[in-house]
Formats: C-alpha cells, sequence, structure tokens
C-alpha cells in the first residue's frame, strides 16, 4: 500500500486526501508545483481540491511532473 494511501485508511482517522509522487522526478519541479497547489488552494478565489490540483498542474512544464502527481481522495472537497 501506498503512503498516500495509508495517511487516508489510517484506523484513528486519516487525511481526507493526499497530493504525492507516484515517480521519481527533479525536486525544482515538484517544488514548483506544490508551491502552485498551495497558492491555489489559500488564493483569493475559492476553488476545491481538484481545481487547485489541475491549476498546479498547468504551473508546470515538465510533462513527467504532471503525469507522476495524483491527487487521492475526492476533487469535490473544499477546504475551510
Amino acid at each position: 500500500m501506498s503512503l498516500a494511501k495509508s495517511i487516508m485508511l489510517a484506523p484513528s482517522g486519516g487525511a481526507v486526501a493526499a497530493w504525492a509522487s507516484s515517480g521519481l522526478t527533479d525536486s525544482p519541479g515538484q517544488s514548483l508545483l506544490d508551491q502552485a497547489m498551495v497558492s491555489a488552494l489559500y488564493g483569493s478565489q475559492s476553488l476545491t481540491i481538484g481545481e487547485a490540483a489541475a491549476v498546479a498542474k498547468r504551473a508546470v512544464t515538465v510533462l513527467d511532473i504532471r503525469r507522476t502527481w495524483l491527487l487521492l481522495g475526492d476533487p469535490a472537497t473544499t477546504l475551510q
């Protein structure tokens, strides 16, 4: 079982979602992707985590990063 799935299925109450890579990619691109995700989630617009993930993926040009980063969880979830 992956780490992302494990933290979501933790017996005492897991995470509502996980944003993780399923492959090996370079750190600078991952950092850009993560910064874009946080900015999208906590920016001026109210986005679902699925919309924020799409915005973050559009912020990077490296196809391997776009393809390997996955959102596990309900993409319609909003953070409050």
